[in-house]
């Protein structure tokens, strides 16, 4: 497993990512669920194989929303693979924000190597293990990697420091990083999708979400917003609102009730139903990055 620990549910299961890869994907996944689930974005990027054959690249998001299960599939069985935030974009060779809020064929991305990767995975025969296409897919991002260009370094940065404290005020970054605002803007949406005051607000309401479902269960909201780099509650209510389309307590109920301690549970969300889009929903939402608090 990866530093990145997930507890597990009934219909999620993590697994761990090849030890030369983690550097760059954060976890593999597996599900299987015939119901619907409420998600949050959580800054990351996922490879995911579908039961319809299908791969897709699942961008960035900006807005929680429902998953559910393919039409005319009863439960879904997926397997998917997670770069960490930041890090897609290289690999990809791709800008994050031409991608944000879509789930993108691989195929359509990559050309003939996304070609390649689906019809290596279909060429498994039924009842295959999830782990042996997680090692496939892994085998492809191996080779996108080892071929991509480097992760910038000032992206790195921003991903670490927000992650650490999501409290921080952006424009410090700007001033550690030797970058102007809109330096600073440009390459965060190339790489993330979106800002750092974006990401800042995501990764903020992801930490109260762990902190929600692990060892904090009990504590009043006021404290959980406080110690996850909220000026106050109602801060939080409007993070929270705007970004998982639901109330803090509402969210502090699904996690503790789900038991579930990561906040981005589960990366499986990528795929539900859109007539448009092969079965996975696309949003339009574009976030406005105002000045850097």
């Amino acid at each position: 497993m990866t530093d990145e620990q997930v507890d597990q549910a009934p219909w999620f299961r993590a697994v761990a990512v090849a030890d030369d890869l983690g550097d760059r994907l954060s976890l593999a996944w597996v599900v299987d669920t015939d119901v619907a689930h409420d998600l949050v974005p959580d800054a990351s990027v996922d490879v995911v194989w579908l039961p319809d054959g299908s791969v897709r690249v699942c961008g960035p998001e900006v807005e929680g929303w429902t998953f559910q299960p393919l039409d005319g599939i009863e439960r879904l069985e997926a397997v998917g693979v997670r770069f960490r935030p930041g890090h897609a974009a290289p690999a990809l060779g791709t800008a994050m924000d031409e991608i944000r809020d879509q789930r993108v064929l691989v195929e359509d991305l990559l050309g003939a190597d996304g070609r390649r990767l689906v019809e290596e995975l279909g060429e498994l025969p039924d009842g295959t293990a999830a782990e042996r296409r997680v090692a496939v897919i892994e085998d492809h991002i191996r080779r996108w990697v080892a071929e991509g260009s480097l992760v910038d370094p000032a992206v790195d940065h921003v991903a670490t420091a927000l992650a650490d404290d999501p409290a921080r005020r952006v424009d410090g970054l700007g001033r550690e990083l030797d970058l102007s605002e809109r330096q600073l803007l440009r390459r965060c949406t190339i790489a993330f999708g979106y800002g750092p005051a974006t990401l800042r607000r995501i990764l903020r309401l992801q930490r109260f979400l762990a902190l929600a479902g692990g060892s904090h269960t009990g504590r009043n909201l006021a404290d959980l917003a406080h110690e996850a780099g909220y000026a106050d509650q109602q801060h939080l209510a409007r993070d929270a609102r705007a970004i998982a389309r639901a109330t803090p307590s509402e969210l502090v109920a699904d996690r503790q009730g789900r038991g579930v301690s990561d906040p981005s549970t589960p990366p499986n969300s990528r795929v539900g139903q859109d007539r448009e889009h092969g079965g996975i929903p696309t949003r339009s939402a574009t976030p406005q990055e105002g000045p850097l608090p």
